[in-house]
């Protein structure tokens, strides 16, 4: 997976059994996309407001619908790649 250094998803990930080294921390919301782009990664997470904007039309990505988060309702949301 990969998200945002510092990203709440971080502290989640982990809450929820992740391991460490299957987190990638990356600067921002244009590095999750391309990570995810590249195949460095199968899930990106952070905030839909945030990776819609880089995401685009193309390219494989798109926001999951639904997505249950495995904490309080909130603005997270998982990215499937392909």
């Amino acid at each position: 997976m990969v998200t945002g250094a510092a990203y709440r998803a971080v502290e989640v990930a982990q809450k929820v059994g992740v391991p460490d080294d299957k987190i990638m921390q990356v600067a921002g919301y244009a590095e999750i996309v391309q990570a995810l782009k590249a195949g460095r990664a199968d899930i990106g997470i952070g905030d839909p407001l945030g990776l819609r904007g880089d995401i685009g039309s193309g390219g494989g990505i798109e926001l999951a619908d639904p997505f249950t988060s495995p904490e309080k309702p909130g603005y997270r949301l998982c990215l499937p790649a392909r």
